[in-house]
C-alpha cells in the first residue's frame, strides 16, 4: 500500500501545470507592477489595458529601445519557480508605428534564448515558443529603435513542478522522524 501511494505521489509531481494568464482578475499597482495568476509583470509604464485586438484585458507597457537607461519589461513566477512559454498573443496599442520586439529567456540554468519579432501597427500576432523555452526564471522584452506601447495576452505557460527526488527526500525524512518517535516496547 505505502509503494503503490509513492508511486502516485511520484507520477503526479513530475506532470507540468500548464496555465493560460488571461489578466481577468489582476492586482495592478499602476505603472509599477501587474500581478495576475501568480505571475508579476514589471517593466516602464506597465498596466492593464483594454485592448480591441486582443478582445479583452491585456497586460501593456512601453517599450523602450536599450539605448535608453531604463528597466526592460520582465515575467517572472511570484512564487519563484520555473516555468515554460508555450505562446502568447501579442498588439502594438498606442503608437501605431510598427517595430521589433526582442524577448529574452533567461533559465534557471544561467543560459538565455532570444527571439526578434516585428509587430505590425494595431494587429494582433499569436507568437508559439519551441522547446528552447523551457525552465525560465523570467521573461524580458526590449523594443526595437523606437518606443511602442505594446501589449500581451493569453500567456500559456507550464510551471514545472518540484522534482520527484525533493518528494522522495521530504517522506524519507518523515518517515526517519516517525520511527525515531515511536516508542520502545
Amino acid at each position: 500500500m505505502g509503494s503503490t501511494v509513492l508511486a502516485f505521489l511520484l507520477l503526479f509531481a513530475q506532470s507540468a501545470l500548464a496555465k493560460t494568464i488571461t489578466f481577468d482578475n489582476p492586482t495592478e499597482d499602476l505603472f509599477v507592477s501587474v500581478e495576475s495568476e501568480g505571475f508579476r509583470f514589471t517593466g516602464p509604464n506597465v498596466q492593464i489595458h483594454s485592448n480591441n485586438a486582443l478582445d479583452g484585458n491585456a497586460v501593456a507597457w512601453t517599450g523602450v529601445p536599450p539605448s535608453e537607461d531604463v528597466d526592460p519589461f520582465v515575467m517572472s513566477s511570484i512564487s519563484g519557480a520555473v516555468f515554460d512559454l508555450l505562446s502568447f498573443d501579442i498588439s502594438e496599442v498606442f503608437f501605431g508605428v510598427g517595430d521589433t520586439v526582442e524577448f529574452f529567456g533567461f533559465t534557471a540554468t544561467g543560459g538565455v534564448v532570444n527571439r526578434t519579432i516585428s509587430i505590425q501597427s494595431y494587429t494582433l500576432d499569436s507568437l508559439v515558443f519551441d522547446s528552447t523555452w523551457t525552465n525560465l526564471e523570467r521573461l524580458e522584452a526590449h523594443a526595437g529603435a523606437s518606443p511602442s506601447a505594446l501589449a500581451l495576452d493569453n500567456i500559456v505557460v507550464n510551471i514545472v513542478p518540484i522534482p520527484a527526488a525533493v518528494w522522495l527526500f521530504g517522506s524519507a525524512l518523515v518517515g526517519l522522524g516517525w520511527i525515531r518517535r515511536k516508542p520502545t516496547v
